[in-house]
């Protein structure tokens, strides 16, 4: 990114971990609409600050459920905390989840000031090519076991606002590669092991009824919760 002539100034996200699960996941969204949606872990920088007002006066009446992003550089992403704070800092406004992005004040507002609207993109092809933007709605993270234990994660994010995709009735994509019915990155996992003999030790449709889970075709689909302990304890850490 040039900043001014001659002058470049270039992000490189630091190293990390991501798990794929966590609790209390946020619904993150791309494109300028609710378009696509997927889920967020609140403690790592994942999304764009993203901020909506609260009767602002620069606000027009009709696009009241639009919000604006707030970068410091381009493609910045915050955690949630962050995203918090900073729309509080810029006159109390705050993480929501918007109908759409769109400037403050006609087309005179932060956003196309700081050229952050120029990220604000989003497909379902290539999740390298979507920005996301942080939302104050929920979302679940499940999994779909097929037939020979293999797992799949799915995220069922929360529509509270019951949005539409921009000029559809129908309601936002799911991020393809942890859509229900769409993924195909299954992996194996290790199941904890059953004490009866000939019986499958994971969800099954026809051995267990999904055990607890739900019936989708011959897959199952079942809730998940994070369980963190140490691995190593005491004076003698590797």
């Amino acid at each position: 990114f040039e900043v001014e002539a001659g002058v470049h100034y270039e992000y490189i996200e630091p190293k990390c971990v991501h798990m794929p699960f966590y609790e209390n996941a946020a619904k993150v969204f791309a494109e300028w609409s609710n378009q696509i949606v997927m889920c967020a872990d609140k403690r790592t920088p994942s999304a764009m600050a993203t901020c909506v007002s609260s009767g602002s006066s620069d606000r027009h009446p009709s696009s009241t459920n639009w919000a604006d992003v707030l970068s410091n550089f381009r493609e910045e992403k915050l955690t949630y905390a962050q995203n918090t704070e900073r729309c509080s800092d810029w006159a109390g406004r705050a993480v929501g989840d918007p109908q759409r992005i769109g400037p403050y004040s006609g087309r005179t507002g932060h956003c196309n000031y700081y050229k952050n609207c120029m990220d604000v993109r989003g497909t379902r092809d290539n999740m390298v090519d979507s920005h996301y933007h942080w939302t104050d709605d929920s979302c679940e993270i499940k999994v779909k076991v097929d037939k020979d234990g293999m797992i799949a994660i799915v995220h069922q994010p929360a529509n509270t606002q019951d949005w539409t995709r921009w000029s559809s009735s129908d309601p936002p994509f799911v991020q393809s590669h942890v859509d229900i019915d769409e993924t195909v990155s299954y992996f194996f996992v290790q199941w904890e092991s059953t004490s009866e003999v000939g019986r499958l030790n994971y969800p099954n449709v026809e051995e267990n009824a999904c055990d607890g889970g739900t019936a989708d075709a011959t897959y199952c689909v079942c809730t998940t919760s994070v369980s963190e302990t140490a691995v190593f304890t005491g004076p003698g850490l590797p």
